[in-house]
């Protein structure tokens, strides 16, 4: 379930075929559509999700840094055997 949620999107219209497809499986169907914005609800005519035009709104991915190998030294066998296993 959804409640007070909002996304923007750069076009509207892509945003609304795309959210359109994906929140019907769900039971969310479009209750209200304007130029800017579209309001999505389950099963009444209570808006739960908006979907708004930002033209701002940017793609991202998270990124991480790789800083090279880490210096580690091998336990010695009789450690090894000692230690309990990861994984049962």
């Amino acid at each position: 379930m959804f409640a007070h949620v909002s996304f923007g999107v750069r076009d509207v219209d892509t945003g609304r075929a795309f959210y359109d497809a994906a929140l019907a499986p769900l039971g969310y169907r479009c209750i209200r559509a304007a130029r800017s914005m579209v309001g999505y609800g389950y099963g009444t005519d209570t808006i739960s999700f908006w979907v708004v035009s930002d033209p701002e709104t940017r793609l991202f991915r998270p990124r991480q840094l790789y800083a090279g190998p880490v210096e580690r030294s091998p336990a010695p066998i009789a450690e090894r055997k000692a230690r309990a296993p990861l994984v049962g």
